[in-house]
């Protein structure tokens, strides 16, 4: 085996805030014959790497820290320009810690048996999984807003708003949504420019503003809400509402132990 794949089911680390997922393949045979300029001679892909990884064919468990989070993280929210430079030089960071780290042998799927490195797979071939349905969940209702000529944060706005009933504070609306004050006031304005919703600050804190419709803006969010319900409605009666219900159930669970594993206060688990 001369190759080496580094990739979420075989190095779980998941940097902060951040919610892409990445695969780097090495060909360590013909990287060998043309290394990185700065690699040259190190015998990194020649000895090294291939006497760590390759030995046979069980994947390696690395656990993420500080500095491997500092790579990762560098792979993602770069300027355009920059960004395959970036790439290029965190790649050798990480060659060069894959080449320094030791490992110790009880990490080595080897050390494990047969129904145990099943599981192990099994959670991870899960857990990416689960993060798959998370983006495509979260995309398909950014596509739907753009299909209607809006933002993903105008359409939980105007949500927002309707299910209120007399309007709604930008507070509110970022609580709720999760969306930065600086965003709700941004779409707020917008929808305030287009002669939407109308702005009223609060007596008690005059930055804090109630958001009310205009009849051109109840119109068009009636239209747009009603059209958003219409298609979840359908995918319910699809699904069917136990399995729904089970849906909605194991998302809760899952936060639930989250945040008891991961050891956060259940007031800051929330905005």
């Amino acid at each position: 085996m001369s190759e080496i794949t580094i990739c979420p089911a075989y190095f779980p680390l998941y940097p902060k805030d951040i919610c892409h997922r990445l695969s780097i393949y090495i060909d360590l045979q013909e990287v060998s014959g043309n290394p990185p300029e700065l690699l040259n001679g190190s015998n990194l892909f020649e000895t090294i790497l291939p006497k760590k990884f390759t030995t046979n064919d069980a994947p390696v468990f690395l656990a993420g820290n500080e500095q491997t989070e500092s790579i990762f993280s560098a792979f993602f929210n770069q300027p355009e320009k920059l960004k395959l430079l970036y790439q290029k030089i965190k790649t050798i960071e990480l060659l060069l810690y894959l080449g320094k780290t030791e490992l110790i042998s009880s990490r080595r799927l080897s050390g494990y048996k047969t129904e145990q490195i099943c599981v192990v797979r099994k959670i991870h071939e899960q857990l990416n999984q689960y993060y798959d349905a998370w983006l495509q969940y979260n995309n398909v209702y950014e596509e739907w807003a753009k299909a209607h000529g809006l933002s993903v944060n105008c359409l939980l706005v105007l949500c927002a708003i309707c299910d209120s009933g007399d309007g709604c504070t930008q507070k509110k609306i970022s609580q709720q949504w999760l969306i930065p004050k600086q965003t709700i006031n941004m779409v707020s304005k917008d929808l305030q420019r287009k002669g939407f919703v109308k702005l009223s600050p609060l007596p008690e804190d005059k930055r804090n503003k109630v958001i009310r419709f205009t009849k051109e803006g109840k119109e068009y969010a009636d239209t747009i809400v009603n059209a958003l319900r219409k298609a979840e409605l359908s995918v319910i009666e699809e699904i069917g509402v136990e399995h729904m219900r089970q849906l909605n159930e194991n998302m809760a669970l899952f936060a639930k132990l989250f945040v008891k594993a991961g050891g956060i206060n259940g007031n800051e688990a929330k905005p």
